[in-house]
């Protein structure tokens, strides 16, 4: 289950990142076509008439603005549906004593916090850091005030280095009134780094996979220890990405329970 949700999560990021690098791509050109024409509210008014759609506002640094801060949202948007998924399967059927996210903890410091044991002893605080800024930056997008962006973007400052040598062509991070569209590929590449180190080091415990799933239906097989062994397998298998030495227990544990049956 922990690596469909991993794909599930590629899979919409990878959407939106299209979607985004689309808009970006017409951004761009279109900055380009205005300026090159030299008067951009007449610009954009004409072409607001040629295409019959209203606009509001012709300041189009707070438009492009807007639309940068949107590729964020998006991001975050993913994320977080991701680690409230993991938090569920970690809680539920991992091979941890669960610790409840409160109120001044992010769903990704909850999560971290609780498959790593200590969050001390991760390599990749500054992909955290990162996100954690623009998930301050979201809040800014989504709600219009400026929450605690600035004084997140400052505890990036001791990262940048590190950062720099990750991502060397990548300009970001930016301060919240210059985030462009390298802020959105970092923050897509971060997310997509620290959910690949959750689903690597997350373990399942049998017992908990015994308890929460029917293997009764496999009770037909006891007169044949080897298949109903290979259905044991297949089961676990097709729901769950378990390592060897959790696999080969829980094929034993979930054996035994139904031969005693």
């Amino acid at each position: 289950m922990k690596i469909k949700l991993f794909k599930r999560l590629k899979k919409t990021l990878g959407e939106h990142d299209a979607v985004n690098e689309f808009i970006e791509l017409i951004v761009r050109d279109f900055k380009g076509t205005y300026s090159v024409d030299g008067l951009e509210k007449d610009f954009l008014e004409k072409k607001s008439l040629e295409h019959n759609i209203y606009i509001t506002s012709f300041d189009s640094d707070l438009l492009f603005r807007k639309i940068r801060l949107n590729y964020i949202v998006s991001v975050h948007q993913c994320l977080e549906m991701f680690l409230r998924e993991i938090n569920d399967e970690a809680k539920d059927l991992g091979m941890y004593k669960w610790n409840y996210r409160t109120e001044d903890k992010s769903w990704l410091i909850c999560v971290v916090e609780n498959i790593f044991s200590d969050i001390n002893i991760v390599d990749f605080h500054d992909l955290i850091s990162v996100c954690e800024y623009y998930r301050h930056v979201r809040n800014v997008a989504v709600h219009d005030f400026y929450d605690d962006a600035d004084k997140e973007f400052k505890k990036i400052d001791k990262y940048i280095s590190k950062l720099r040598s990750r991502y060397p062509n990548l300009n970001a991070p930016n301060k919240i009134q210059d985030i462009g569209f390298d802020d959105f590929i970092l923050f897509s590449r971060a997310a997509k780094e620290i959910a690949q180190s959750i689903i690597n080091h997350f373990r399942y415990d049998p017992n908990k996979i015994l308890n929460n799933n029917d293997f009764v239906k496999f009770k037909k097989f006891k007169n044949n220890p080897d298949r109903l062994k290979k259905a044991i397998k297949l089961a676990l298998v097709s729901k769950y990405d378990l390592d060897t030495n959790t696999l080969s227990k829980s094929i034993n544990k979930i054996y035994d329970d139904i031969m005693a049956r």
